[in-house]
């Protein structure tokens, strides 16, 4: 199933959530723009040349041998907290959800997996949208919420 997402950002690519994320995204053709990771230096390097990302972030002390791993690659490495400021922050707006909860809804008749990223009301709204418990999770439903830094309107992106 091609996903109505476009791209996704995973932080803590390496760990369980992040790797059940980067499934999902291997099969329904979801471009993952950045990756991180704390330790595993090799796992991450290796998830950067599979999905080949615009940058990818590791811990302090991994950055010289992850940068080398890398190095004839065009993939960003930043370090450290430093470096995941710089993966959160980039083009945070109101995201357009139109349409895709009864989308989600489809799929999970049709007992597709979906995997809904998005901010804890959005998550929230979804919930509700498919009369869902809060914390009750689903066979196909992968829900993963990103932190809300009170996004501002389109129109101010427009506008800049």
């Amino acid at each position: 199933m091609k996903s109505s997402f476009s791209t996704i950002a995973v932080l803590g690519a390496t760990g369980s959530i992040g790797t059940q994320t980067l499934d999902v995204a291997r099969r329904s053709g979801i471009r993952v723009t950045s990756l991180s990771a704390q330790n595993n230096v090799r796992a991450l390097a290796a998830l950067c040349r599979e999905f080949r990302p615009q940058s990818a972030c590791i811990a302090e002390e991994h950055y010289a041998e992850l940068r080398l791993m890398l190095a004839d690659t065009d993939i960003k490495i930043y370090a450290g907290a430093e470096g995941l400021a710089e993966l959160r922050g980039s083009k945070y707006l109101q995201s357009r959800t139109a349409g895709i909860y009864r989308d989600v809804k489809s799929a999970l008749a049709a007992n597709i997996p979906v995997l809904f990223t998005g901010t804890p009301c959005q998550i929230a709204a979804l919930r509700a949208y498919l009369s869902l418990q809060p914390l009750i999770a689903t066979t196909y439903l992968y829900l993963v919420d990103v932190v809300c830094h009170g996004a501002p309107s389109p129109m101010v992106w427009h506008k800049y």
